[in-house]
């Protein structure tokens, strides 16, 4: 019968590391005696002031994405009230020149072929604030050469709401940039984290390198040490919906740590991954625009898991 291999699995995402790093912390931190700690004081020392620096630069993370979230919520409500506005005045101009209140040429202030009735297509932000523009600037001239003033809305009423999307498209570009200098924040500690948690590891297996095995990983389990192995293969499979409207979200990347194989979530959002690896281990999803999903799980040789899963829109 083949010897089971148990390896050491290190952290190698911001969440294991922050997950690991409070774990030491919050262990050191209980024992009574600081002599009988299985870290040495210099490491405890370094262990403090990184678990320090990495907590607050993770929860700037948090801040800064939960601000950019804010402002996106403001963008889809301002987008979606100047998308109406754009609408409604071009069928106001439509309307007023079936009634005889303004010429069909009018419609060429408005950037439109005086044969066109529809509104133009405001799919993007870009295309608002091209037929927003040519709005504003075409009343302006329409008006100027003796045309009735617009109502409902007025051209001051629509230009505020223009403005008002302009503004909040700003608002969320800045949040954005935000998130990212955050982010880099982080991973700017992150070789120093590596060090400190590699060093600290050591520390904990040595202290308990006189237990047989099974009690040597149970003891360092509790300072946060990971340790994974190959066994008879097992199933994790689950359904992964979008955080926000709560419907399955399809064509999700889901793996084991980095680097290893990956399945892709079917249009309902589920996946089936098969693995022959078990221990403590981090569930990985990933798909374009959103923020990737870090789930710490432990895995039972050769026993099934379901494990469902929400992504957020970044």
């Amino acid at each position: 019968m083949n010897k089971t291999v148990i390896t050491r699995e290190l952290p190698d995402s911001n969440i294991s590391r922050q997950k690991a790093s409070n774990t030491m912390v919050k262990k050191n931190n209980s024992i009574v005696a600081p002599e009988k700690s299985a870290l040495t004081p210099n490491t405890i020392e370094r262990l403090n002031k990184d678990d320090t620096a990495y907590n607050t630069a993770i929860s700037a993370v948090i801040k800064a994405k939960a601000n950019r979230n804010a402002a996106k919520n403001t963008v889809e409500i301002k987008r979606d009230l100047i998308r109406k506005n754009i609408s409604g005045i071009y069928n106001t101009v439509n309307k007023s020149i079936n009634l005889g209140t303004m010429n069909v040429e009018a419609r060429a202030f408005y950037g439109l072929s005086t044969g066109n009735k529809q509104s133009p297509n405001v799919n993007s932000d870009i295309k608002i604030e091209f037929w927003g523009q040519k709005i504003i600037e075409g009343d302006a001239a329409r008006v100027a050469e003796g045309g009735i003033a617009m109502s409902n809305p007025t051209i001051i009423q629509f230009t505020t709401i223009y403005a008002a999307f302009q503004t909040a498209i700003t608002g969320f570009s800045t949040t954005k940039t935000a998130v990212g200098k955050a982010e880099a924040a982080v991973n700017n500690l992150n070789d120093e984290m590596d060090l400190m948690l590699l060093r600290a590891t050591n520390e904990v297996e040595t202290t308990y390198s006189e237990l047989d095995a099974p009690a040597k990983r149970a003891a360092a389990r509790e300072w946060g040490v990971r340790y994974m192995s190959v066994g008879s293969g097992l199933v994790i499979s689950g359904t992964i919906i979008d955080k926000k409207t709560n419907l399955p979200l399809g064509n999700v990347k889901v793996h084991l740590g980095k680097g290893r194989n990956k399945v892709v979530a079917d249009d309902t959002g589920k996946f089936s991954l098969t693995t022959t690896l078990f221990g403590d281990l981090e569930l990985i999803a990933e798909k374009l625009l959103y923020d990737e999903n870090i789930t710490s799980i432990k895995l039972e040789n050769g026993v099934n898991m379901t494990v469902n899963l929400s992504m957020e829109e970044a």
